[in-house]
């Protein structure tokens, strides 16, 4: 969108140039910083809510099990992991509060951030590989302050949320991802 008003389409078709000097001019326009491109916002995907909404339950397991031992400091325990995270990682977390707030308010966040996101080239595997070092990190800081038995067991409950997730198994590939992962993390854990 040309300010938020028009796409550069629109304006195109309504300036009688010719789409190369259009172009060109579109792009002096914009290096002299007097026209600012703005994203139109793409809908999400459907595979890429389902990620969001997959992760999300599998982080209230998580959260549950940090709240059941020391309490709403478990907010804290995420955003220390969230902190310790690169980008994007860190952006789509960024105000994440699953103790104060509603899984679905979370995934409109989630979803607000990866849609802010620069480089969507292939935005299931940056919500993907976010999500799992998102898990990785907070079940290791759960090994060290509650103990090996605890992370495995959340490890476990995690594992058996999977089969209930999605009964019609229109995801399945998803699923085998986030299991292959949680079972690795396991192994990594017992070793």
């Amino acid at each position: 969108l040309i300010d938020g008003q028009q796409a550069a389409k629109e304006i195109l078709k309504s300036s009688g140039l010719t789409s190369r000097l259009f172009q060109k001019s579109l792009y002096c326009l914009i290096r002299l910083g007097l026209v600012d491109r703005v994203s139109q916002q793409r809908p999400m995907s459907r595979e890429n809510s389902y990620i969001i909404r997959l992760y999300l339950n599998l982080l209230l397991i998580v959260e549950a099990a940090y709240r059941q031992e020391i309490g709403k400091r478990s907010q804290k325990v995420l955003k220390r992991c969230v902190t310790d995270m690169a980008s994007p990682g860190k952006a789509l977390f960024s105000d994440l509060d699953l103790v104060n707030g509603n899984p679905e308010s979370a995934a409109k966040r989630i979803s607000v951030h990866f849609m802010e996101q620069k480089t969507l080239s292939d935005g299931r595997l940056m919500l993907l590989t976010s999500f799992s070092k998102l898990l990785y990190l907070l079940i290791m800081r759960m090994k060290k302050l509650l103990g090996k038995k605890r992370a495995l067991k959340t490890i476990q409950e995690m594992i058996r949320a999977l089969v209930h997730f999605d009964p019609g198994k229109k995801n399945a590939e998803t699923l085998r991802y986030a299991k292959k992962n949680l079972e690795d993390l396991a192994r990594q854990m017992q070793s």
